[in-house]
């Protein structure tokens, strides 16, 4: 009994502390939306711009837009989610996102510290802008920043994208 209790606690403990891999270390609203999101049936994403010029980031620049979509495109808040530029205009919300910082830290550091302060611990920030594409007017803005955290295989860059990607459809959600 008690073996299989401990088995049960540790598969709990592996399970508790890989939440902690990435958090979203700061949520900036820099512009309240000045209408509903609920007013467009089409969201367009482009890939995002930076002028950081790292590898990394630029694979940032397509793979979070993409997680965006994907999030945005199960909720079905919108009839059409759109990766690329389209000709289309009325009722079209643009999503511009530049990367303003990345640091992705080192894995190795964070597996090493097993969570003691932030030693190892990289971020990426992401600016992005709601525009309305039928009046080219920009509707909100938003300042996203995730943080890679210590978890047992030292923490993933991708759990970062992916909490970037969910504060950005809880903003939409809330402004819907």
């Amino acid at each position: 009994m008690i073996k299989v209790f401990k088995e049960k606690s540790l598969y709990f403990l592996i399970i508790a502390v890989s939440f902690f891999a990435c958090s979203t270390h700061r949520i900036a609203v820099l512009k309240t939306p000045v209408t509903n999101f609920g007013k467009y049936s089409v969201v367009e994403i482009p890939d995002f711009s930076t002028s950081l010029g790292s590898s990394v980031s630029r694979e940032a620049q397509r793979v979070i837009p993409d997680k965006i979509a994907a999030l945005v495109e199960k909720e079905r808040l919108f009839t059409q989610v759109r990766r690329h530029p389209t000709q289309l205009k009325e009722k079209v919300l643009l999503l511009h996102g530049v990367i303003t910082q990345f640091n992705p830290g080192s894995r190795l550091k964070r597996g090493i510290s097993l969570g003691i302060g932030h030693i190892g611990a990289g971020f990426v920030t992401v600016k992005l802008t709601f525009v309305d594409k039928e009046m080219n007017q920009e509707i909100a803005q938003l300042d996203v920043e995730g943080q890679i955290n210590w978890s047992p295989s030292g923490g993933s860059i991708y759990a970062c994208y992916d909490e970037i990607s969910k504060e950005v459809l809880r903003f939409i959600r809330y402004y819907y």
